[in-house]
């Protein structure tokens, strides 16, 4: 009998597994002190402004008994948050460790990829382990109330659980896969275009076996399907339009008749528009309500609305990228350009730590969230004053100035190898902060080399004549072009590239490892034409 408890038991005792635990033993080891010292540092989660809406779902069970889930964060980390809730653990305590416990799993993973993507893995497996244990920007989101950890980890399992099936494709290691792109799915919204890398892969190892494929392709269309209708209306098509405004026809040929409420904000907009993020989100907030006159118009029942709103800013998009499609291309590597020596996740600065968190905690928009869920959240039921005085005596920043400095090191280590610096004619824009760059944001940051290698590994892997070429082809090309489409619907901000990060040092060091392969093969084979020149001492 196969069942779960024998498979586990079989793969904990398999070669491979304990290869992987060996060498990455190094880097679980500094990684768990790295997180028990900033856990005994801070043992309380920060909440950050966006914390509110993944705390939604708990907040309207707990209150009213009614199931919710914030659109714009999909829908499996407000789950998972409210899990501490109804256990009675502080969530504020509970979520960062789980999210430590995830760090160190996506640890081990990414050494379970080394081993099975390299030819010389025992080279790269301790380096490539120990860039995710130590990755400042991982710390910092996991101590967060924030769901990119949950992201980067539904990646790492993603890729791994596609490679496992590329090299043995079985119903079991089949639903590991569905497994794995259900919870990237739920990770974050953009997580359900990785069902292409699905669809992809279950083309290439299975061409030719079309039932088989039929199936998998139906199974993987069910499970989206289902992901999709737990997940409300998210604003992602607004963002997407702020971005794209400035593009926008004179007439629009998808739209017809809403030229008198959108052309006035577009004209607006490329008199006035910076790329200020904060501008970019007042934008998206405007371009709703001057066509709404224009929805309702098309509306018969307010249940119609919705659809209607969808329709109308794809529509929007589209025409904004058919009238300019080599200008509207280029916004995400803009934005890129624009935030590429900025970290990809903040820092627990004083201001951060204490104006911020305290503003986060009392803002109006939240209705009153946190002091209903402060019971929950810290064990305690604090009004104003109480947030006030358990932020000032649980949250010192200098107690984790080692991190910021950690982060800053790590950054300018990164882009310090780059294409020329260029002076700008006004400050550009970036979310939150940006450093690492002489001149600071009166300069345009060259392009770093450190992205361009990267992007030239994921090119050799899908080059490279190995059963793993199948998971690369599927694998590298949905990974940039999700990055590129959250780029493009995003604000400014750095943050969107966290969770590639690994990934990016991942392929440049199979670019190493194809460089090394290829010369010590051809120092060590005979080039077929000067075979016979060599004497046959034989004869």
């Amino acid at each position: 009998m196969n069942s779960l408890p024998v498979r586990s038991a079989r793969l904990l005792r398999h070669p491979l597994f304990h290869q992987v635990l060996l060498y990455s033993l190094p880097a679980l080891i500094i990684g768990l002190a790295l997180r028990i010292a900033l856990t005994l540092q801070m043992p309380w989660g920060y909440v950050q402004y966006d914390s509110a809406e993944y705390l939604a779902t708990a907040y309207r069970l707990l209150k009213s008994g009614s199931f919710f889930v914030e659109g714009k964060r999909g829908f499996l980390v407000p789950i998972l948050f409210t899990i501490p809730f109804l256990l009675h653990i502080p969530a504020l305590i509970a979520i960062p460790l789980g999210q430590h416990l995830l760090g160190l799993a996506a640890t081990f993973m990414s050494g379970a990829l080394t081993r099975l993507w390299f030819r010389l893995w025992r080279w790269f497996i301790v380096p490539i382990t120990l860039f995710v244990a130590i990755n400042p920007a991982m710390l910092w989101y996991e101590q967060t109330i924030m769901g990119e950890s949950e992201f980067l980890y539904a990646l790492i399992f993603l890729a791994l659980a596609g490679t496992l099936w590329t090299r043995n494709p079985t119903r079991p290691r089949f639903i590991l896969l569905l497994a794995a792109l259900v919870f990237t799915a739920g990770a974050r919204p953009e997580g359900r275009l990785f069902f292409a890398f699905g669809l992809a892969l279950a083309s290439l190892v299975l061409w030719g076996q079309w039932r088989t494929l039929a199936k998998c392709a139906a199974a993987m269309f069910a499970v989206a399907l289902a992901g999709a209708l737990i997940v409300r209306q998210s604003t992602a098509p607004q963002l997407l339009y702020a971005s794209l405004i400035q593009l926008a026809p004179d007439h629009s040929r998808l739209v017809p008749g809403i030229e008198p409420y959108i052309n006035p904000l577009r004209d607006k907009v490329r008199q006035t528009f910076t790329g200020d993020p904060l501008q970019l989100v007042k934008v998206s907030k405007e371009i709703r309500d001057d066509i709404d006159p224009y929805l309702w118009s098309h509306v018969r029942d307010k249940h119609m609305y919705y659809a209607v709103l969808n329709r109308t800013l794809r529509d929007l998009c589209l025409d904004a990228i058919l009238a300019h499609p080599a200008s509207a291309m280029a916004i995400p590597l803009e934005k890129f350009r624009l935030a590429v020596d900025s970290s990809s996740a903040y820092q627990f600065s004083p201001e951060a730590l204490q104006k911020a968190q305290f503003e986060a905690y009392t803002a109006d928009k939240d209705k009153g969230l946190y002091a209903f869920l402060s019971q929950g959240l810290t064990g305690i039921q604090l009004d104003q004053p109480g947030v006030q005085s358990f932020i000032a005596a649980h949250y010192q920043a200098d107690r984790v100035a080692w991190l910021t400095q950690l982060q800053a090191t790590w950054n300018d280590t990164i882009i310090a190898w780059r294409t020329p610096d260029h002076p700008l004619n006004h400050p550009r824009w970036v979310h939150d902060f940006a450093g690492g760059v002489p001149g600071g944001l009166r300069v345009m940051p060259g392009f770093p080399f450190y992205y361009a290698f990267a992007l030239l590994g994921m090119l050799t892997a899908m080059l490279r004549p190995r059963w793993t070429r199948r998971i690369h082809i599927a694998w590298a090309p949905v990974m940039l072009l999700v990055w590129y489409a959250a780029t493009l619907v995003g604000v400014t901000n750095a943050r969107y590239r966290f969770a590639y990060e690994p990934y990016l040092f991942i392929y440049l060091c199979l670019l190493a490892d194809t460089l090394i392969t290829l010369a010590t093969q051809s120092r060590h084979t005979i080039p077929t034409g000067e075979a016979a020149l060599i004497p046959n001492h034989k004869s």
